[in-house]
């Protein structure tokens, strides 16, 4: 058994800090930092009617992807940070509306599918020809979530999983967009 960390996965050396992970390398799609940053701004943008505490929460993720440009681990981070913006997105949902909350992402999911507040409309990043199926988008965020919480070695690329987050923006902003405009 080897015991030896990879160089990519150690902790940075000072004046290695500002180099980018190279694993990242070709996988971004993107040539440069200004580029990436780009990207992650337009992907992930919550819209005003999303509460303050939500956009902050949603900020961090959004830094956190910028920042696996360095380390391309955070990426994963950053994605079990958006499983749980979104949870807290749904639990403020739930008090707004003064119902009971029940425990964990799935059954608040599958509440906010029932109560008409999610439904195949929410996901307009979704390709027509392939549809949006919500009951599956949230079996998808929940398996993820709890591969992720429950212990995971994987190794998923950061541009990946933007385009996942992708769906747990959807959410947030159906929680909070006003449907009567």
């Amino acid at each position: 058994m080897d015991d030896k960390i990879e160089e990519c996965d150690s902790f940075r050396a000072f004046d290695k800090i500002t180099e980018p992970d190279i694993r990242g390398v070709g996988i971004f799609q993107t040539t440069d930092l200004k580029n990436w940053h780009k990207y992650i701004e337009e992907r992930l943008k919550p819209s005003p009617c999303t509460p303050t505490e939500i956009r902050v929460q949603i900020e961090t993720v959004k830094n956190l992807f910028l920042y696996s440009w360095f380390v391309y681990r955070f990426g994963l981070v950053a994605k079990n940070q958006m499983f749980n913006v979104t949870e807290l997105a749904l639990k403020k949902k739930f008090e707004m509306e003064g119902m009971p909350m029940p425990n964990g992402l799935r059954g608040k999911l599958e509440i906010a599918l029932t109560e008409g507040w999610i439904d195949e409309n929410s996901f307009p990043h979704i390709s027509i020809q392939n549809g949006a199926n919500p009951s599956l988008i949230i079996q998808g965020i929940t398996s993820f979530r709890n591969e992720l919480n429950h212990g995971s070695t994987m190794l998923y690329d950061p541009l990946g999983l933007i385009e996942l987050s992708c769906n747990c923006m959807a959410i947030i902003e159906a929680l909070f967009h006003d449907k009567s405009t």
